[in-house]
């Protein structure tokens, strides 16, 4: 059961890691206007280490979605309040 709910989350929490990039991607690119893929240090698209630079929202919140339980049973004792793990 903990699978699926840290499978949902890490999901989740890609989806929104994303969505938040790309509107602060869309913000920056309106102020100031630059290819991201033409900035020195970039390689190319087509490169296959690039992928990672693509799917590390996904990667974060699988982390997060896991590491999440274990911090927020920490907190809860730090603070003497209950808070019960969600993972949606």
């Amino acid at each position: 059961m903990k699978g699926k709910q840290i499978l949902i989350a890490g999901i989740l929490a890609g989806v929104v890691i994303e969505v938040i990039a790309l509107i602060f991607s869309e913000f920056a690119q309106w102020i100031w206007e630059y290819d991201m893929l033409e900035l020195g240090g970039m390689r190319t698209a087509d490169d296959p280490l690039m992928v990672l630079f693509f799917i590390h929202p996904w990667v974060l919140g699988f982390a997060l979605a896991f590491a999440h339980p274990y911090f927020n049973r920490t907190l809860a004792e730090s603070t003497g309040g209950k808070v019960e793990y969600s993972a949606c």
